[in-house]
């Protein structure tokens, strides 16, 4: 997404989120605390909940894999808008 709004590639996907972040409009507002520079916005901490002991730990049990997916649905969903509105 950072690649086709720029037409610049990131070095990683890190840096893409940051990309995601400086746009004007942004693609991850910093007033709603969904990246804040510094690992705890919404989006710099979504990584960590949706694995919290790594990449494959194992299976997540039933009631944990339901909640990952809604917050996967929902923040994908709002992401989205945002790139049709503003990027398309």
């Amino acid at each position: 997404m950072a690649e086709n709004i720029t037409g610049n590639k990131p070095s990683d996907s890190h840096q893409a989120k940051i990309t995601l972040s400086q746009l004007n409009p942004p693609i991850f507002y910093k007033p709603l605390n969904e990246w804040l520079d510094n690992g705890t916005g919404y989006f710099e901490t979504f990584w960590k909940r949706l694995h919290p002991h790594g990449s494959h730990p194992g299976l997540s049990d039933e009631d944990d894999s339901i909640f990952r997916l809604h917050l996967v649905q929902i923040s994908t969903l709002e992401v989205l808008r945002r790139y049709d509105r503003n990027y398309q």
